[in-house]
């Protein structure tokens, strides 16, 4: 039993004496880090202003720099632009006068000017008819539409039958005026917002053949007047080689030869 209680005077002794240790070193630390902090702050207070004015110089240096800089800059972006309008001031002047000397009525019967009056109208058709293919591009053409309310539902029907995922709104959009000698419906239009739907709707066109309410009606591009001149022609054409392959030839037909090789 006193070994026992001298082992335990003995730890007590190391842990006290360890803490002691520990504190002091604790508090060394403390004191270096105040140190420190101490330090840094006398050299913040102790501003060197010599520096500080050389600091300022150098920052006012640099800005006037940059500014002068951007300034020369602007300048020169308008030198350029002022440029670019004097170039297009004499452009205009110059078309201006061209265009006075083509509307001139004197001018009318020489024949450069004709030719080139000429290609400035073919010019103007090709644009007017570029732009209106442009507008009908993505657009169905529905014919034999009756033009009723009865009609227009059957419109609407046909679109959900095309295009079944679509939410397609049908108008009464009539193509051209009321012809009163005429009982035939005029065409009707379907606006679509692009392409893809149009080439869709027109592959789906095969769904239609089994359907009695789609019977008389026929689907089709929203062709330009152009475009329908053209397939005018073509079909007619293409009529007219059937006729005449189904029309006997007026040319007699050659007689066979003989068995004995003499003519008959």
């Amino acid at each position: 039993m006193p070994k026992q209680k001298a082992r335990k005077a003995g730890k007590q002794t190391s842990l006290s004496t360890l803490d002691h240790e520990n504190e002091n070193l604790t508090t060394t630390t403390k004191e270096k880090m105040q140190s420190v902090q101490d330090t840094k702050h006398a050299k913040e207070d102790q501003i060197n202003p010599s520096s500080l004015s050389d600091d300022i110089k150098e920052l006012k240096t640099f800005m006037t720099n940059y500014v002068t800089g951007k300034i020369d800059y602007l300048y020169q972006k308008m030198e350029q632009f002022h440029q670019f309008l004097t170039t297009i001031a004499e452009q205009q002047v110059i078309l201006d006068k061209r265009i006075k000397v083509l509307e001139c009525p004197d001018n009318f019967n020489q024949p450069e000017d004709k030719q080139l009056r000429h290609q400035m109208t073919i010019l103007k058709e090709k644009i007017e008819e570029d732009i209106d293919k442009v507008k009908r591009d993505n657009n169905l053409v529905l014919m034999n539409i009756p033009e009723t309310i009865e009609g227009l539902k059957t419109a609407e029907n046909l679109m959900k039958t095309l295009l079944p995922d679509q939410n397609t709104v049908v108008r009464d959009n009539r193509i051209g005026h009321i012809n009163q000698n005429s009982h035939r419906p005029r065409p009707l239009r379907i606006y679509l917002s692009c392409k893809s739907k149009q080439k869709l709707a027109l592959l789906n066109c095969f769904k239609m053949k089994n359907i009695p309410e789609f019977y008389q009606i026929s689907v089709c591009k929203d062709l330009t007047k152009t475009e329908q001149e053209i397939n005018k022609q073509l079909y007619l054409n293409k009529v007219k080689d059937q006729n005449q392959a189904k029309t006997p030839s007026t040319q007699p037909i050659p007689k066979a030869p003989s068995p004995t090789g003499k003519k008959n």
